[in-house]
This record gives C-alpha cells, structure tokens and sequence, in this order.
C-alpha cells in the first residue's frame, strides 16, 4: 500500500521537451531540466497554468533574495544555460516535506484530518473539471474509477485555483457551516483572471519572463509565503489571512481538501470553502493578468477599484490587444473625481519584460504571451468552458514612452480589421434586404459575414503582428500593406456574397425606412455604399504628390 508520493521527487508533471518527446517528470527534474523543456503539456491550459504558478512560486522563493541584492542578477541568469541549481536545491530541501501529496499529518495543498459530520467522501467528478454539456471540458468513462497519484496532484492544484462556487461539503471544524454546509464564498482565484503566462524558448526562459514580482516583494520577502511554508491547514479559516504579494497568491487555499488514498491511488476526495480572496483588491498584487477599471465597484467601494480582466468567448484575443499594452495617454482614461484613470491596466509581467528590451534582450525582442480563462456557468457554480489564445509582438510595444508610435500602428490596425469585417457584416446584411424571400434574416446573415472574415483576418493578423517591424518607416509601410490587403479581401467576399443573391435581388425590393420614404434596396446600391464604406475605414496609400 503507498503512504508516500513526494511531488519533488517523483514523476507527475507532464512535459514536453524541445526535441518534441514528451514524459512525466518530477518538480526537481523540472528545474535541472528546465533548458530542454519545451513546455507543460496537461490535459487543459487552466491545469498548465495553475501547476506552472506552482513551480513559479518555488522560482520565486529560490532566486528572490539575490534578485533584491543584486540587479544584475536576472540578467546574468538570461545569460546562463541553466537554471541556478544550487538556489533551488537548498530552496527544496528546506521544505521537502511539505511535498508529499500522502502525508497523513501535512498532505501537500490539503488539511489533514479534513471530514464532515456524517464522515462521507466525495467521488471523483468533484475536481476532475467536467460540465453536463456535450462539449465537456474533460470527460471520464468511470467516475469511479481511481486517479493515479500523478493524476490526483493536477487535480489538486487545479481545484485549488479554478474551483466553481456553490454550496461545498461542511467541515467539521469550520464555524461557517450551517446544517452541514459550506455556504459559497465564490470561485478560486484563478478563475477571475485571463491568466497570462509569457512563453519562452524553453522552460527556463518561461520561468525567467514571468519573474516580475511587484514592488511590495522588498519590503514582504518574509511575508510573502507559499502556503506550504505556512502551518499546516485546519478546517476553519486561517485567522488574519491576508494576501501579501505575488507569492501568497500563486497558492492561494481558496479550499480545504482531501484525497482519499486506497493504497494504489486516488477513489474518493472531499471539497470544502477555505479562505476567501478579496478580488477587488489585488491589482497591485497579482502580476500575471490584464486589469479593467470598474466604475461600478469603484462607486461602491469609494475608491479607484480594478478587476481582473478575462478573455472574451468568441473574441480573438488581438482584438482586445490593448488590454495587454500600456494604455493611451489621451483616450484610454476614465476620470474619477479629480484624478485621470486608466480604463485597462496591462499584465506587470509584460510590461516589466518590456523594460528589459535592448539590455540585456535584444532590441527587437518578441513577446508571446498564451492567456487561458476559465468561464464558469450559472452563479459560477459550475463549469462551462476554458478560453485559450497566443499571440506574439514586439516587446516595445508594451514601453509605455518609446513604444508609443508603434502601439498606435498595432492598434490601428486592429481597428481597421474590425472595421473591414463590420463593413462586410453590413453588406451581407443589405444584401439580404434586397432578396424577398431569403432563407436567413438580415442580422443572421451579417453574423455570417463576420464569422467568415475574421476566419480569413484572424491567422493573416497574428502572422502581420508578430513580424512588425519596430523601425517606424517600415512599421507605417506594413501597416498600408495590411489595409491593402484586408480591402482586396473584403471586396472578394462582398462579391461573393453579391454573386449568390438572386435575381430578383438584382432588381431590388421597396423598403419603407420612414414614414415619407422609401427606398428600393438592390445590389447595385449596397454594393455603393460598401465599397464607399471599405473606402473609408481602409485608406488607400496617398498617390505622391497629393
């Protein structure tokens, strides 16, 4: 029977090595390794990310101390092959024992002990993140059928950072629990953000790019801990937990949990509330998301407030590139009361990579960024679905001075692009007015047309974005490049469209737009004002001389 599975030393986080083979490895190989590693490669992008946070809390742990004393010091670890093997190996030691997902006394991420009044377990499908709809996020044959302890550890973290809201199990213990329930007190902390992870060439590079701790580390470096230096966990809350910076929150206990061990794995596990994370109040903690300012929490709470700010379902993130650069100094505020506020605040991580361009990164470095949020359904008392994008650019981009007048080069060429597939949606939309009995309605068919364009724009505008050019002579010259294309393109779909409307549609059809008038919509006429419109939100380059 096994009564010990130590997370440093034995195999449980799957990876994928640069030369494209794949294996489960343990937390120290990970970190010895880490200059071969291509990536994690989980089942979900929510489990990479909430197990990458893991090691990126032992990253911080480890090399945080040098870094304050030295400046010098990330950029001589960007110059090294390896990672510094003999910082983290006596980090690691020094807390080996609070690793071991078994340990009947202080279990890794679990409170020992851990029951409710009737001494019933929970199976399985409480933390394996599935939904009822057809297109669950993760489907098990057998919810019976056990985990295997490398399972089981994915599973733990992911719970702790993603875990739905709702009535939870009542510890025993717990002074919230009301006729044996746990009462909800909402959703992990994870499942707030559009968790953002910047990619490097291999592992080591990753780790190095997301080490961005806030301003508060220096003054809380022996504040601000991982949860398994802190004593172990209790069913009641922690009494003055608090969050203390970037560390506390990468292993937030927004749970009490317990695995139950039947001697070759994992068959059963309990789920109660642990401590709640105040989320309106972590912008200057949390580096590693992109923030929105929130007039009406800021009403409420009398005081500037910025909430975590998550992908959109449906929307490519390039879309919403602005939300990961430093905002407009003129456009992209808000005022409150006397003071001017950013509406979007990017990811710390970005913006401190950005900084690093030029020394010791090379001038025209790329920054590729993979965000993953988790949407929850109704009362986010359960799952319904993972959001999951890359994109790649410049790293000036996100200096908030010298990358000014490239940021309004990308960002105008984003809004030419929605432009360019709003003008095709209302084409579509006319096209369909013109028809007289025609299969779809007007929005149906401008919906349509959307969808249809951006399919064609969305990999063109990622290829376009990751080879911009940070000279600005050569970045205006792609951009015109980019509205050429994207008009020739709309133009071939609007004849498209144009090319399957009927006969009849040619001729036209009456339409009364007022009371006193009238308007017969033919395609001779939509097409007009289409092309006038593509005309207008895609300029043609300027003929010399003009």
């Amino acid at each position: 029977m096994a009564d010990s599975f130590n997370l440093l030393t034995e195999p449980w986080i799957p990876v994928i090595y640069t030369d494209g083979s794949v294996a489960d490895i343990s937390i120290r190989n990970i970190f010895a390794e880490a200059h071969d590693i291509q990536g994690l490669a989980c089942d979900l992008p929510t489990v990479n990310v909430a197990v990458f946070r893991t090691l990126l809390a032992i990253f911080y742990r480890s090399v945080s101390e040098d870094m304050l004393k030295d400046q010098k010091y990330w950029a001589k670890l960007w110059k090294e092959s390896t990672l510094p093997l003999d910082a983290i190996t006596n980090y690691l030691d020094s807390v080996s024992g609070r690793f071991d997902l078994l340990d009947p006394e202080k279990p890794f991420l679990q409170t020992p002990g851990l029951h409710n009044s009737k001494g019933e377990w929970k199976d399985l499908r409480t933390i394996i993140a599935d939904s009822s709809k057809e297109d669950a996020l993760f489907a098990q044959s057998d919810p019976d059928l056990e985990l295997s302890y490398a399972k089981a550890a994915q599973w733990l973290i992911h719970t702790q950072n993603f875990d739905y809201s709702g009535i939870k199990t009542g510890a025993v213990g717990d002074s919230r629990v009301n006729d044996g329930k746990g009462y909800p007190i909402g959703i992990s902390w994870l499942g707030w953000l559009g968790c953002t992870v910047i990619k490097g060439k291999d592992f080591k590079e990753t780790l190095l790019f997301n080490y961005a701790p806030p301003e508060s580390l220096s003054r809380n470096l022996n504040s601000d801990l991982p949860i398994w230096e802190e004593p172990p966990l209790t069913s009641a809350v922690r009494k003055n937990a608090r969050v203390n910076g970037q560390i506390g929150l990468l292993t937030w206990p927004q749970r009490r949990i317990l695995l139950h061990n039947n001697g070759t794995g994992i068959d059963k596990v309990l789920v109660c509330n642990g401590d709640p994370v105040d989320y309106l109040s972590q912008s200057n903690n949390e580096t590693m998301t992109p923030w929105r300012y929130s007039e009406a929490q800021s009403k409420k709470a009398k005081r500037p407030i910025y909430m975590p700010k998550t992908l959109n379902p449906g929307e490519a993130l390039w879309r919403g590139l602005n939300s990961l650069l430093p905002p407009d100094q003129t456009t992209n505020y808000v005022t409150n009361d006397k003071d001017r506020l950013p509406i979007t605040k990017p990811p710390h991580t970005i913006t401190k990579l950005a900084r690093r361009s030029g020394k010791p990164l090379p001038e025209d470095f790329r920054i590729t960024v993979d965000v993953t949020s988790m949407i929850y359904g109704g009362k986010q008392a359960s799952y319904d679905t993972i959001v999951h994008d890359t994109l790649t650019f410049p790293g000036l981009l996100a200096l908030i001075d010298e990358g000014k007048k490239l940021r309004d080069i990308a960002e105008l060429a984003v809004n030419r692009a929605v432009a360019a597939a709003s003008e095709l949606g209302k084409f579509a939309a006319n096209v369909r007015r013109c028809e007289i009995n025609g299969k779809d309605s007007s929005s149906t068919a401008a919906n349509k047309a959307r969808a249809v364009a951006y399919s064609l724009i969305d990999p063109r505008f990622r290829e376009w974005l990751s080879k911009l050019s940070i000279s600005q002579t050569d970045a205006q010259q792609q951009l015109q490049e980019w509205t050429d294309w994207l008009r020739n393109t709309m133009r071939k779909e609007g004849k498209r469209i144009a090319g399957e409307a009927s006969p009849a549609a040619w001729a036209g059809r009456k339409i009364r737009i007022s009371k006193d008038k009238e308007i017969v919509y033919s395609i001779g006429l939509v097409e007009l004002w289409f092309y006038k419109g593509l005309c207008d939100a895609l300029p043609r380059r300027p003929i010399e001389g003009e």
